[in-house]
This record gives C-alpha cells, structure tokens and sequence, in this order.
C-alpha cells in the first residue's frame, strides 16, 4: 500500500524489475504482465490465488492499466521521454492531451523548463540537445503535466552536479506543488533520502526492505547486507583510487588548440578528407567541422594514464571524446596521434580505417545499442579481437574471462539487444576491452551501475590502465575519477554556443520568409489547387504558366527559385527525362524538326513532351515549398483543428514523421559506431553486403525500439486516455489574416486562368483526349 501524496524511494540491484513496476504503474504494460505484481496503489490486499494472478495493482482504487488518473512516467533512457520535434511543443504535448486551456499552456510550459534548468529556445530541435538536456526535457514533458501520480526512472544519471541538484528541486517543487505521490528509481540513493519519507528495497523475491529512510540505511547491519547486494547506500565511505596512473608515460595521442563540433561535412567531404590526410595533403578549411561547440582544449593522452572529461550537460563532451577517437572530424586545432600509436600509418586518427582504429582506439557510445554487431553476447565479445586478426584460442580465453568479470555468463547466447539497461553497458565496454586497444575511450560507462557491477567496470578499467593502457571517461561520476586516479580536463562552451539565460518565445511558423509565415493549411490549400488544373492538363500552356506564376512567386516572397532547382536536382532530372522520353515515344503529329536514324522528333511529339517535364517540374514545386518552408505541427494542428481530422490519427503521423528523421540521423550513428568497431573497411562485395544487411537490421531495431517507446511515452504523457483524443486542446494558434487570403485567391486564379490561357490558345488538351 502507498498512501496518496507519499514519496518514495525504490532501490534494489540491477534487474530485479524496478522499471518494470514504475510502467506497470503507469498502466503501459500489458494485463498480464501486471498481474504479477504485487505492489499496490490505493488498495487493501487483493485476492489472488493458485489459480489466479497474484495480486492487483490499482491507482486511486482502479485498475493501473485503464490509465484514469494523470500518471507521469519518466523512463530510463532520456530519448524516449522525447515526443515532439521541438522543445516547446514537445513540453505542451501532455497538457495539450489533459484538456490544459491553451491560455494556460505555454505559461507552464516555460515555468516547467525555468525549474528544471533547461534554458534553451523553445523551437529548439529536441534532436540538437545532449543527453542531459534531453533528461531534463523529458522531466518537463512529465512534471508540466501536474500528474498525481509521479514515476521517475534514474532522473538524474546523466545529469551534472548542478543539474542533479536543479531536478531533485524541481521535481519536490512539483509534488509540494501538485500533492502527487512520487516514486523514483535511483542508484545513487543520497540525493533523494531528505525528501523521500520511504524506501522500498526491491530484490528477486519481492519486496526485502520497507521503512523510513533511517530504518532501512541506519542500521549497520542492513548497510552492509545492501552493499553486498549492490545497492548503493547513503553516506557510504568514498572510493579509494584503486590505480596510480603515470604521469609520465609514453605519449600516445595529442591534441593542440583542438575545437569541437556535432556539425560534421557529408560523407563525400569526410571521404575526400581522409584522402588527403593519408596521402599527407594539406585539409582544406571547409572540410573541417562546423561551428565550434567548446572552447578549445589542449591535452596529452598517455600511456598507463585515465583522463576524466567533465562539464555542464551539452557543452561538447561526447563530441570531444568522438574527435579523440577519430569518429568526428575537428572544427579546428589538430589532433595527432603519436608514433607509439599511429605505427606505420598516418597521425591523424580521423582518416584511419575501421581496421585500424579497432586496435589503437577503442570506443564506447553513450548509447550502447549503436555498436553491437552480432546476434549473442558471445560472439559480441569476440568480434574485435577476430577483426584484429588473433587466434581462435586466445579469442575463446579472453571472451570467457570478460563473460565472468562483466557478470555476463549466464546470458552468454543471448541477443545484446535484449539485455538490461546496465547488462548492455557492460557489454559495451567489454567489446572494445576485448580487442585490447592502446586508448579505451568510453562515454558514461557507469551508468545505470548498482554499487556491484559498478565495481567490476572500475576493475576492468583500473586493469586496462595497470597494463600500459590509456583511459578516457567522459562522465559526471566523480567516484569513478577518484577510483581511477584521474587527471580531469572541465569542458566549457564556446561563446558562440552558451545558453541563453531563460526560453526564447515559440516562433510557430518556421522562419523570417513570407511563405514561412503563412498559415500551413493555407499553403496545403494552395497546393492542392494547382494540382488539380496540372493533373487533367496536358498541354504545355497550362503547365508553364503554372509553372511561371510558381517562380514569380517564390521570388516576389524573397526565396530563390534557381537555387531550389538546384537543390531539387532529382526532381528536376527525372521532369526532363521524362519529357525527353515522350518526345521520342509519343505519335509522330505536325512537321518535323529533328531525324536522326530511326529518331524523329516532330513538333507535337516535342509538344507533347515539353507539357510532361513542365508539368512534373509544375507538381512538384508546391510540394517542395510546403515540406521546406511549414512546420509539421502547425500542418497537423490545422488538419485536426481545421478540418477536424481524428487527432489520434494527425498525432501519430506526426510523431512517425519526427520518427522517420531521428532514423535517418541514427543512420550516421550507425556507420561510426561500427567503423569504431572495425565495421565498414572492406571492399569485398560479399562483405559489403554483410556489413549494410548489418546496419540494415541495426537501424531496424532500432526504428522497432524507438517506436515501442515513443507509444508509451505518448500513453504516459495522457495522450488517450484521462481525457478523450476528440476534447484535447492545442497549444499553438492559428492565426489566419489577410496575407493567407491573398495567397489563396492569386492560387486559384493561376490554377484557374492557365488552363483559360491554354483554351484561348487553342491548344488546351485534357489527359483523356
């Protein structure tokens, strides 16, 4: 039983089923996996029986599953609390959902971000934050909701020390504020023991500890039975530094006046690069990294050494360690590797194959997921070292020795992608250990760790540096610089990229452009009818006026209509082949202007193809201003709004949009994650193919992952149930005026007057005739 209003903490070690329960509660696990669960909201002890569940789980007397109460669920993984494509809308999404009036929304939604310290535009791309940015979006999707019912999952694990302390503030503001029952799942227990009044400890039996935080952490004894177990306990003596790295050591990788940036060239540009790096050429500028995202940074990585990179969430750390590791191209300075690393290749790691980083520089990601190859964690382990070329009895020895320490033996045949939170990260890091790299460059590899596994990933490392090796740590735990001896390097943020000190307003139509500014629907409108005059027409009167009266436009907005060509050359290509080719097929008719062998291009063929590719050109161009100039939101809220389509239907399509684009970015991921990983270098066909059906069925999963956890997000953030799809508000407005009409009426007269033009002319033919 918890009681309404009361906070609580829940703890246990890795994998006992504490996310588990906080979806159950949230009402987003199916029926039958809640009726194992005995853990009760509201409820005196439920029936149950050997024929029958175990027990209910009920909130506010009803059942969990029916959702009828405002349940906001933060999940582990921050990317999946993020709904939307930009901040603001992202944070209105819940309220808009529980019928908020939309007066009242955009208030709460920047009083929502002021208290969880994320001071970003509001049109800013969910997509462009950090990892901790987006924990702290995703904690304001769920607090601007006001739930009574308050799940948090690991809120603060990849937060700095200021954010860490700015989220507990926010989130006791909100259950002051709000009443709500609040239950959080936390490894680093010391952060909420002075606001919860309860701890639960969670182990493979069920419930093992329930009572105040001083009778569950105050008592000697019990302290030491939780450590054993792994759960981390309040006030529990620091780590000692289990390793005295050199300071001495052989140089390995250097990096001087180094500038760091997430704006990376395209594939082509990062080819033609390590091109010229490896033939030793000077790189031109513009082949470099965009605008810098750090000030710039001066460091030595040495052999038998640990480095820490630290600093404030989004100021360039993953950038950094992905630069280091010859993932990312710099913005400026240089990075080198030194003789006793680079060997017989070339010093700048960004232009070494996938073959050469894997045994010079191990990586692992933030994101686990993105580097796993193969289908077990067996075979997992051992692909590095196979790609690095050892014999089969020195792979098997090593592969068993990591399967113990990470504490992986059991799940030795299982799919990586089925594993914990934390079993995942474990294995991350045991595959580029595996392979045994100079530098091991590792992104947060504690986290989600109770106090056990956390341990065995600090020997593993401390091992790696015992052994020659360098460490690199992009982290906030500072228990884990301590441990391994660290000399730390603070990032800050280049001026150009610091954080305004509160929200910048919305800006809900796109840019300063005049078709940027005009009502979505309106231009929707718009396109339509020149559609329709261009699909029954196929004279080339029609088309090209149509055509021309789209190009007087798009440069009396201030767009230019030449470099949109340009930029749509496909489309552009395909309208001319396909009007090269009517001309060359369609029925020989009036004189003829070109003979050639058996080619005769006559003047109605040439007519008639002429009308095709202005008339693909003519189809295309309102398409390509409406995807290039409107706001995917402001078209769904006019069509659910406007023209009162299901808004469960606008949502969902609007949600797998966004979805379609993380998927494409993931993509990118996908290459340097297996590049780090040896992926990627061979130039055999059938290799080749491997590797792309590889990647194919990583972007998969992670498209079939991604989608599983928007669903719930979007259940948990209100959105169908509580309140009816049908009565939901919206927060942005629509604002319709007269430069919308006069776009509109000059639309229609265009789409009406060529098809006139073509008649007066003699010339009109329909598709039909």
């Amino acid at each position: 039983m918890i009681r309404p209003g009361e906070k609580v903490l829940l703890v246990g070690p890795s994998g006992v089923g504490k996310s588990t329960l906080l979806h159950a509660l949230a009402g987003v696990l199916e029926r039958r996996e809640t009726d194992e669960l005995e853990v009760q909201q509201g409820a005196s002890d439920a029936p149950g029986g050997p024929e029958g569940p175990l027990g209910e789980l009920l909130v506010d007397g009803a059942p969990a599953a029916d959702r009828a109460t405002v349940t906001g669920l933060l999940q582990q993984d921050p990317e999946s609390g993020i709904v939307l494509a930009r901040v603001g809308d992202d944070v209105a999404f819940g309220p808009e959902n529980l019928a908020v009036p939309t007066e009242q929304i955009w208030p709460r939604v920047t009083e929502t971000l002021d208290a969880v310290g994320l001071a970003v535009e509001l049109d800013r791309d969910t997509e462009a934050l950090s990892g901790g940015q987006q924990q702290r979006l995703a904690l304001a999707g769920v607090t601007a909701m006001r739930p009574r019912l308050l799940l948090l999952d690991e809120p603060t694990a990849n937060l700095d020390p200021e954010g860490v302390r700015t989220v507990r503030d926010a989130v006791e503001a909100v259950a002051v504020q709000t009443g709500a029952t609040l239950i959080v799942v936390e490894h680093r227990t010391e952060v909420w023991t002075d606001l919860v009044e309860r701890v639960v400890v969670l182990g493979a039996g069920g419930v093992e500890h329930d009572g105040t935080p001083g009778q569950v952490f105050g008592d000697p004894g019990r302290r030491r039975v939780l450590l054993e177990r792994g759960v981390w306990v309040p006030d529990a003596p620091a780590p000692e530094p289990v390793v005295s790295p050199a300071t001495d050591g052989e140089p390995l990788l250097r990096a001087v006046g180094l500038e760091v940036s997430r704006d990376q060239p395209g594939s082509r540009a990062l080819a033609g690069r390590r091109r010229l790096a490896r033939r030793g050429r000077p790189v031109p500028e513009h082949l470099n990294a965009g605008t810098p995202a750090a000030r710039p940074v001066d460091l030595t990585v040495r052999r038998g050494s640990a480095t820490a990179v630290t600093g404030n969430n989004g100021v360039g750390k993953s950038t950094l360690a992905l630069t280091l590791a010859g993932l990312l191209v710099p913005a400026g300075g240089t990075v080198e590797a030194q003789p006793a690393l680079a060997g017989d290749t070339v010093a700048d790691p960004s232009a070494w194959a996938g073959r050469e980083l894997v045994t010079r520089v191990g990586t692992v990601f933030q994101e686990p997921e993105h580097q796993f190859l193969t289908q077990s964690v067996r075979a997992e382990l051992a692909e590095g070292p196979r790609r690095a070329g050892w014999s089969q009895d020195r792979i098997d020895s090593t592969v068993e020795e990591l399967l113990q320490r990470l504490e992986l033996t059991d799940l030795a045949e299982a799919n990586p992608f089925t594993l914990s939170g934390g079993q995942k990260r474990r294995l991350s890091v045991g595959t580029v250990m595996a392979a045994a790299p100079d530098i091991l460059v590792l992104d947060e590899p504690t986290f989600g760790q109770d106090s056990r596994t956390w341990w065995s990933v600090v020997d593993l490392l401390a091992d790696q540096v015992r052994a020659g090796r360098a460490v690199v740590v992009v982290t906030h735990d500072r228990d884990l610089i301590r441990a391994l001896g660290a000399r730390e390097i603070e990032l800050h943020a280049a001026p150009s990229v610091e954080q305004p000190d509160a929200p910048a307003p919305l800006t809900t139509r796109g840019g300063g452009g005049w078709l940027e500014r005009r009502d979505a629907l309106t231009k929707l409108a718009c396109a339509v009818a020149l559609t329709v005059p261009l699909i029954l027409s196929a004279d080339p009167i029609t088309s090209g006026l149509i055509l021309l009266g789209e190009l007087a436009a798009l440069s009396l907005a201030g767009q230019r209509p030449l470099r949109l060509l340009l930029a749509a050359w496909p489309l552009v290509l395909a309208a001319l082949l396909s009007g090269w080719g009517t001309a060359l097929l369609a029925e020989d008719s009036g004189p003829p202007l070109v003979s050639v062998g058996p080619m005769t291009l006559t003047q109605g063929s040439v007519a008639a193809g002429a009308a095709i590719s202005l008339r693909g050109l003519a189809l295309a161009l309102p398409g390509l201003m409406l995807l290039l100039t409107t706001d995917p939101t402001d078209l769904a809220d006019g069509l659910a709004r406007t023209l009162r389509l299901p808004a469960r239907f606008v949502i969902a399509a609007l949600v797998g949009l966004r979805l379609m684009s993380v998927m494409i970015k993931q993509w990118q991921v996908l290459v340097t994650a297996r590049r780090a990983r040896g992926a990627g270098a061979s130039r055999n066909p059938g290799t080749v193919l491997a590797e792309w059906g590889g990647r194919a069925f990583g972007l998969l999963v992670q498209a079939l992952r991604r989608a599983t956890r928007l669903a719930v997000t979007m259940e948990a953030r209100g959105f169908g149930s509580v309140v009816e799809a049908r009565d939901r508000t919206w927060a942005r407005p629509i604002r319709r005026g007269a430069a919308d009409a006069l776009l509109l009426v000059i639309t229609l007269a265009l789409a009406v007057g060529a098809p006139i033009a073509s008649h007066l002319a003699g010339v009109q033919r329909f598709i039909w005739q």
